[in-house]
């Protein structure tokens, strides 16, 4: 009997300064840090672009239509393990042109906060020029307050609408590709409970550190987020998150778990943000590897009822 592979989309998740998920796979720039020069391009177009111990839980994959190169180094090894399970005609990655800050990627919150930055600056240098000739500093200290006190809800705000954006893409991906199971990341894995909640997707699912719950400073601009999934959603995914998760919190994951009643739910005992060394199994002959952790987390959810 010949056994039929599954369709995977895979949803990356995000890595700061790569502006990786920004790519599509016949864009050939650079990607750096060199982000002062195309900052000012992105200042040009901006008014054109949109705002983008163990438990056992469901699953689901996603994958990527770009070449592995394209991504970020952790969420590669993760989309090339894929093609090397089931067949690289059956992976794909949905571009979502979002990077944490990359100002090119036109679903970047970057591009949004640079501008409020140069704005706010513009200002700032007006109400200095005019209070240095009136010889009272009440006009600065007024802008900037209401430039500091506007930023961390401008930011959030600008976050979740690209949050949104990424959100519609990878909906409007799955109803193209029609996937057999969703394996998502990080970023990507907040994207693809966010499409459960909706009723974009209610097949097998694979979450990976989903960032419903940021750690240290990058809370106070990405926002806490508890999705409120219909049962028969949460019943077909599986939710893993490594205890040393120093990114997202797993304290926040497990919550969202409990929250949900997402049943299939696995604490990675010394696992990190990337997972990859609890994921996938080792490198055989020919560089490939074997299936390892995630081929298993991929078959758990394909064999949940729905």
């Amino acid at each position: 009997m010949v056994t039929v592979p599954p369709r995977v989309l895979f949803m990356h998740g995000l890595e700061a300064g790569r502006g990786a998920s920004s790519r599509s796979a016949g864009d050939k720039r650079g990607y750096g840090r060199k982000a002062v020069g195309s900052a000012l391009h992105s200042l040009s177009t901006f008014s054109t672009h949109p705002p983008a111990a163990t438990h056992h839980h469901s699953l689901s994959i996603i994958s990527t239509t770009r070449p592995p190169e394209t991504l970020p180094s952790a969420h590669t090894t993760l989309q090339q393990a894929l093609m090397d399970l089931f067949g690289e005609a059956n992976v794909t990655t949905p571009d979502m042109a979002m990077s944490a800050f990359d100002v090119r990627a036109a679903n970047s919150p970057a591009r949004y906060i640079l501008a409020y930055a140069m704005l706010s600056m513009a200002v700032l240098g007006c109400c200095v020029w005019a209070d240095l000739r009136r010889g009272v500093p009440f006009t600065t200290l007024l802008a900037l307050t209401v430039v500091c006190g506007v930023f961390l809800p401008f930011a959030r705000w600008r976050v979740k609408a690209s949050f949104e954006a990424c959100v519609k893409v990878q909906s409007a991906a799955i109803a193209k590709f029609k996937p057999t199971v969703v394996v998502a990341s990080s970023w990507g894995g907040a994207c693809a409970l966010r499409c459960c909640e909706l009723g974009h997707w209610r097949g097998p699912t694979v979450v990976i550190a989903p960032a419903v719950k940021a750690c240290g400073w990058s809370s106070l601009v990405f926002p806490s987020w508890m999705p409120a999934l219909p049962a028969s959603a949460a019943a077909r995914i599986v939710c893993v998150v490594g205890d040393n998760d120093k990114t997202i919190s797993p304290s926040g994951v497990e919550r969202m778990c409990r929250t949900n009643k997402i049943a299939n739910f696995e604490v990675a005992r010394g696992g990190d943000h990337r997972m990859n060394n609890y994921l996938l199994g080792k490198t055989k002959k020919g560089g490939k590897r074997d299936g390892g952790k995630l081929e298993e987390l991929v078959h758990r959810a394909l064999a949940l009822p729905g």
